[in-house]
Parts: C-alpha cells; sequence; structure tokens
C-alpha cells in the first residue's frame, strides 16, 4: 500500500523516477476527506490539519513549516489517523476500499459548480462538465448520475405506446 493526500501525483511522480508501481495498491487521504467532509470550503492539507486539530495554535505550530515533505507526510498521517477513527477501520484494505470508493465524487470540488452536489446539478450542466474534466473518476460519476437518470423503472409501464 501507498498512501498520499492526492496520492495519483505520487504515483506518477514515482513513475517517472523510473520505479515501477503496477501491483501497488494507493490509498488516497484527499479523495477521502472529499468524500467524508464534501462541504469544507477547501481539502488542501493546511485546511485538513485545522479541521480535524484540537488546539488551533498547536497546529499553527505544525504548519510553520508546511510544504515540507516531513511536515506534509506529518499532516497527512494525522489527516489518515481521523479518518480510520471515525470510520473504524481495522485493516488497510478496509481502508484501500474506502479509498477506492471514495475517489468516485459526490460532489464538484472546483470551478463554478464548487461545493455542488453532482445529483443537483441540471443535466447540462453535468454534460458541459464532462467535456472540461479530464479526471477519469469525476467522469465516470457524472456518467453515472445521467445514466442513473434516464433508467426505466421496470415495475411501470413502458413510456411508449
Amino acid at each position: 500500500y501507498l498512501i498520499g493526500h492526492n496520492i495519483d501525483y505520487d504515483i506518477a511522480a514515482v513513475n517517472r523516477a523510473g520505479t515501477n508501481t503496477v501491483g501497488i495498491k494507493t490509498i488516497c487521504t484527499l479523495a477521502m476527506a472529499r468524500y467524508l467532509w464534501p462541504n469544507l470550503e477547501a481539502h488542501n492539507l493546511t485546511a485538513l490539519a485545522y479541521f480535524i486539530g484540537t488546539d488551533r495554535k498547536a497546529t499553527r505550530r505544525g504548519l510553520r513549516n508546511s510544504h515540507s515533505a516531513l511536515n506534509d507526510c506529518k499532516t497527512t498521517y494525522s489527516l489518515l489517523l481521523k479518518i480510520v477513527r471515525e470510520k473504524g477501520f481495522k485493516s488497510f484494505e478496509e481502508l484501500y476500499e474506502f479509498s477506492e470508493q471514495a475517489r468516485y465524487p459526490t460532489h464538484i470540488f472546483y470551478g463554478k459548480y464548487k461545493g455542488t452536489s453532482i445529483k443537483d446539478l441540471e443535466d447540462k450542466n453535468i454534460h458541459w462538465l464532462l467535456g472540461k474534466t479530464d479526471d477519469p473518476y469525476l467522469k465516470i460519476s457524472l456518467e453515472n448520475e445521467l445514466l442513473a437518470r434516464s433508467s426505466i423503472d421496470e415495475q411501470n409501464e413502458l413510456p411508449f405506446n
């Protein structure tokens, strides 16, 4: 398992360095934080450190050297502990499966629809977003929402004569 905040970025960097990552199970704290707390204003490590912290002064001291590799690791670890405790995970495999589920967003986290639930978007806006995003997980979430809206209820009459 490899754990990181926006793990896809880390995996890409490892691959660029010439290391094969095939077979590594990735766990993304960014995806899990967005899934658990979609209404936060931001999901970067600094914002999440303040969100999960109990003492603002201690959090501020801990973030003094934010964006250093060591501090980012410590903050990611604290976030991971919060997630594990909140969800009651007992194994890395449970954590991994939740991370995979969380990769498929339920909300939009940037742009003009930031903070909006995918379920609350109009069809035309979903189609517009599909044309704008390169995120494969967001594309699947958007496509699944459109599919759910177009499904025929098999218990009712057919919509044509």
